[in-house]
């Protein structure tokens, strides 16, 4: 996974605005958890997202850009929706957590399988 410096900031940029849409949605008691939480986890989906994969084929590259874009999706969607609702905090950050480690772990495997089969040869 190679991302630039470029990159990075403008997924901290649109990461953190995302995340005070968020804030400003959500009610006066989840406004800064909303906020924290919804800013990270987009950052995070976008810096998956925005990565270029030089090591693996064209194809395993844009399969790889598809299902990273499709994870971020969900990821602000989900943080949209609990914006609009009143929930615990520890629920929200283990759901939005577990749905990044997730989103990372599967952009890694499908990013770094063809290096499995190369290795192997």
């Amino acid at each position: 996974m190679k991302i630039s410096i470029v990159k990075i900031l403008f997924a901290v940029a649109i990461g953190a605005l995302l995340g005070y849409l968020c804030k400003i949605i959500a009610n006066d008691t989840n406004e800064w958890c909303s906020l924290g939480v919804g800013a990270v986890t987009i950052i995070g989906g976008l810096v998956a997202a925005l990565a270029s994969y030089p090591n693996v084929s064209v194809q395993r590259s844009a399969n790889t850009k598809i299902f990273a874009w499709l994870m971020t999706v969900l990821i602000v969607g989900a943080n949209i929706i609990f914006a609009f609702t009143d929930y615990r905090q520890e629920t929200y950050i283990v759901i939005l957590a577990l749905m990044l480690v997730i989103d990372l772990l599967l952009v890694y495997l499908m990013a770094h399988q063809g290096h499995q089969k190369d290795d192997k040869k």
